[in-house]
């Protein structure tokens, strides 16, 4: 048999595949109700960008020049995908839990996305973190994942989504994964139609660490600093509990925590085996306390949160992008190439990109082969954050709130 023919047949049952699924999206976007207008408004599209201007002005007051691009790009692949309804259900999902003071966990979906930070579903700053919005959007058109957050499910809040919504077009089961899959559709639920499952934790009675601070006033939980020495050494002291189920706890106690972005880098360490994740703590511990040369001018804003060291890939990316200019699309096959040493094509074209950005032949070089070592030990920040976020939020309840109790309406 042909073997380009063979390859061909392969991209066209591809392709075939990708414009099913994009098919199916487009259906269950139909399918999503409106979120109530507020007189005055027309459709989602306009309440979507009115709520995220309220957002910017809530969030920045006066954003600066990076911070108003980036608003604008999200908001231009959101919008010309039809998802400013999807935002906006997430957007009223968040509201009523901080109104009825349940605590939530942001997806990694959420923390990369500024509209979502503006429209407070998230309470992570993706710019100052340098996470990518383009890593959790599809290409073909859809967001990611359907989770932007999980809480555990009451009836109440059911209830409120019914009141919202409707009692017909609210819809709840249990997957396979023991999660509540809720359906919300703008008409009666049919199992023959597609839609959007926006899914949720369950209550778990053996997990008392989320539940038993439900109780806190989400304006107590939503306004917590990532800079508070208190919950610093909450953490110190709870370490060994935090990573008890890690294979790494003895090599993870080498490395002290004494930021987020510590704590962070931990977390990052841990999905890595014994003899990589050895090197990666020595490393580390060597550039804290002996300092570090940075690659390039301007990369501290990039790299000093790991001490100089690439770990994650949005650092990768954000990097290969200062010295070269490239896309999104481009930087980001350059980091395929690389990590599968594909290099004999991409290393004179990016050497010839970073010298005319100003850097030496020699700087440009070293750079590279840093970039070509580094690209097969990193992990993606944006899918670690929310755990740390969810461990650093637990120890700041801890410390601050050490009478918290039980939810009742979690223990029914």
């Amino acid at each position: 048999m042909n073997f380009n023919c063979l390859l061909a047949s392969s991209a066209r049952e591809q392709l075939e595949k990708d414009l099913e699924e994009k098919v199916r999206y487009k259906r269950s976007l139909d399918n999503l109700p409106d979120v109530p207008f507020p007189d005055g408004i027309h459709n989602a599209a306009e309440y979507f960008i009115l709520l995220v201007k309220e957002g910017i002005r809530r969030r920045y007051g006066s954003p600066s020049p990076k911070i108003f691009i980036r608003i604008q790009q999200e908001m231009k692949a959101i919008l010309s995908t039809g998802f400013e309804k999807y935002f906006l259900i997430w957007w009223k999902i968040a509201a009523i839990c901080r109104e009825n003071e349940v605590l939530y966990f942001c997806a990694s979906e959420a923390n990369s996305s500024i509209v979502c930070y503006v429209l407070e579903i998230t309470d992570i700053d993706p710019v100052e973190h340098n996470l990518l919005f383009e890593y959790c959007f599809n290409p073909y058109g859809w967001w990611g994942d359907n989770d932007l957050i999980s809480f555990c499910v009451s009836q109440n809040i059911i209830r409120y989504l019914q009141d919202n919504f409707g009692s017909e077009c609210v819809a709840m089961h249990i997957n396979e994964y023991h999660l509540a899959e809720i359906i919300i559709t703008k008409k009666p639920v049919d199992e023959k139609e597609d839609f959007f499952c926006f899914i949720f934790s369950m209550p778990d009675k053996n997990d008392s660490d989320w539940s038993k601070f439900s109780l806190i006033s989400s304006s107590s939980f939503h306004a917590i600093s990532y800079s508070d020495p208190k919950t610093i050494d909450q953490i110190k002291a709870d370490r060994d509990e935090i990573y008890s189920k890690c294979h790494l706890k003895k090599q993870l106690r080498k490395f002290d925590i004494n930021s987020f972005s510590d704590l962070l880098i931990m977390e990052a360490i841990s999905g890595f085996d014994d003899d990589v994740a050895n090197e990666i703590i020595s490393d580390l511990f060597k550039r804290k306390t002996m300092g570090y040369k940075l690659l390039f001018k301007g990369a501290e804003k990039i790299l000093d949160e790991t001490y100089g060291r690439i770990l994650f890939e949005e650092q990768f990316i954000l990097l290969v992008q200062m010295v070269t200019g490239w896309d999104m699309e481009k930087t980001y096959r350059f980091f395929l190439d690389i990590r599968y040493e594909k290099t004999c094509n991409v290393r004179l074209e990016f050497i010839g990109c970073a010298k005319k950005s100003g850097v030496s032949l020699k700087d440009s070089e070293e750079l590279f082969n840093t970039l070509l070592e580094a690209s097969h030990k990193l992990m993606g920040k944006a899918f670690i954050l929310p755990w740390v976020q969810d461990m650093w939020r637990k120890s700041y309840l801890r410390a601050h709130y050490p009478d918290a109790f039980v939810s009742k309406e979690i223990e029914k």
